[in-house]
């Protein structure tokens, strides 16, 4: 039987870089500074997980295509205003703003 060789130091790095490719707030406040290279860091990191969720809620390639992009601009246009004291309240505006980009919740809201 094969002794499993997993050095801990190994899995350590993996972690530490996997956290640097995450998102963290002082990427988010120096966006809000209007730092351009942060901002376009967090739209590319933005992007991927937005399609992927409004994709889930549409199973439309096109559609969640194009409601990615609103969700975007409208972050980009949003940020400096936004106020978030952590990154997970950024993540849940930025769900939630994804959520109401989708057509059906615009009507729903228009006759709220």
């Amino acid at each position: 039987m094969k002794k499993n060789n997993t050095n801990p130091t190994c899995r350590d790095d993996k972690y530490k870089q996997l956290m640097a490719n995450d998102l963290n707030i002082r990427a988010i406040r120096q966006a809000q500074a209007g730092n351009i290279q942060s901002m376009s860091a967090v739209a590319e990191h933005v992007r991927p997980k937005v399609y992927t969720y409004i994709y889930r809620l549409t199973l439309d390639y096109h559609l969640a295509q194009d409601l990615t992009q609103e969700t975007v601009l409208e972050m980009i246009k949003a940020l400096p205003q936004l106020k978030v004291p952590h990154v997970n309240g950024f993540w849940g505006w930025i769900f939630r703003t994804a959520q109401g980009t989708h057509p059906t919740n615009r009507t729903l809201i228009h006759f709220l």
